[in-house]
């Protein structure tokens, strides 16, 4: 907030709010949500092509589980969830660069949408590679 007074007297001072901007919500994506997110790279890499590169599909992130073991995807449902409710209810740009999605968004409503289509596949892709190993350990 910006304050002004003059000297003519008490009636001439004012306050005005700048806000002229939206908010940004800059997003720093945790370590095991990245490596879990490599999982869904496609055609490029984030931080080349941002989100436009990923294809979400479930069996790509079960291939990855099945390479790298179920715990990091585990934390990064986790992170997905803890960076849902950081996004939900801001309605500014949200950004992530180069070292993240590599891709910024208008509104957190669209950021809030990305971020739960990811923790749909992931968990289903952890529910199936889940299954599959209580099958296994019952034969």
């Amino acid at each position: 907030m910006i304050e002004a007074s003059s000297e003519v007297g008490p009636a001439s001072q004012y306050s005005v709010n700048m806000n002229l901007f939206k908010p940004k919500l800059k997003l720093e994506v945790p370590a095991d949500l990245m490596k879990v997110m490599h999982y869904y790279e496609d055609s490029c890499v984030m931080g080349c092509c941002g989100i436009d590169c990923l294809n979400l599909d479930v069996q790509r992130a079960v291939d990855g589980m099945l390479d790298f073991g179920v715990e990091t995807a585990e934390t990064a449902l986790t992170q997905l969830k803890g960076m849902e409710d950081l996004v939900r209810g801001h309605h500014g740009m949200v950004l992530s660069d180069e070292n993240g999605f590599g891709q910024h968004w208008d509104r957190g409503e669209d950021a809030l949408l990305f971020l739960q289509q990811v923790r749909a596949s992931l968990s289903m892709a952890l529910e199936q590679v889940r299954r599959g190993s209580d099958r296994a350990s019952t034969v």
